[in-house]
């Protein structure tokens, strides 16, 4: 509110300079000369004052937009704030179906037959929701490591200068990887940190429909690795990989995806 009196006051005072002008030019026609210096006096001061009120109508308007910004971003975290807040109640809500559930009595002597059945089967669906976020294979499949057979057999312009033991290395790398990655995906919400949960979000949106019953990861996946590397080097371990039928690629929405064969070659 201050900040809008503010404004308009220096609106109000740049119009008084702008009609006091006019009056001062209406003068320059008068035939009395002796006053010709004084009045031009006066309008250099006019137009002085009216040069320093727009600057200052430009300064106002330059930190009402500021304002403008700042109240955006302000408007954009709290909705970022709100789906996260929806996100964690739907968690929760589920938790307290699966808790409540549990607590459920045993049905009396005269209650009818049938019924004790249909109560458990009501809790085993609502804790199977809530204790197996994802359904998924029992284990990761193992990437077999790469046979120096298997690597003369690729061509020359997919593996480079890569040797057997670079590749097996980053085999073993990648293995870690993708174990600790379903790790935290197959870990109830409850039981997970801050940093988990984080993870965890990430992992979810890379997933697709086709995808659930898969196991893969991604370029982001392997960024902090010691071995492999997004380089000309860790580019020619993956299409070595994929050569040898180690895994197939899945690109959705501009996302690539690398993901095991289920079925490893033997060494």
């Amino acid at each position: 509110m201050a900040a809008t009196d503010s404004f308009c006051s220096l609106v109000e005072s740049f119009s008084t300079r702008v009609k006091e002008l006019k009056g001062l030019m209406l003068l320059r026609t008068a035939d009395i000369r002796e006053t010709w210096t004084v009045q031009m006096e006066n309008i250099n001061s006019t137009l002085e004052e009216a040069e320093s009120q727009m600057n200052l109508l430009k300064r106002q308007l330059e930190s009402e937009k500021q304002y403008i910004q700042k109240a955006e971003e302000l408007i954009d975290s709290a909705q970022r704030q709100s789906r996260d807040v929806r996100n964690v109640a739907s968690i929760i809500k589920v938790q307290q179906v699966s808790s409540s559930t549990t607590d459920i009595p045993a049905p009396a002597s005269q209650a009818p037959a049938g019924l004790a059945d249909v109560t458990n089967q009501f809790k085993n669906v609502v804790l199977a929701q809530s204790s197996a976020p994802a359904k998924k294979p029992a284990a990761v499949p193992q990437i077999s490591l790469l046979t120096a057979e298997e690597l003369a057999a690729v061509p020359q312009y997919q593996k480079g200068r890569v040797s057997v033991e670079k590749v097996n290395a980053c085999i073993e790398e990648l293995q870690c990887i993708v174990k600790a990655k379903y790790r935290i995906l197959t870990t109830p919400i409850n039981k997970q940190n801050d940093e988990m949960i984080k993870k965890f979000k990430v992992y979810k949106a890379q997933e697709t429909d086709e995808l659930k019953s898969s196991f893969f990861f991604c370029e982001t996946d392997f960024r902090s690795a010691g071995q492999l590397r997004l380089d000309a080097t860790g580019k020619c371990v993956l299409n070595i990989l994929r050569h040898t039928g180690r895994m197939s690629v899945n690109s959705t929405a501009g996302l690539m995806r690398y993901v095991l064969n289920p079925t490893q070659p033997q060494a």
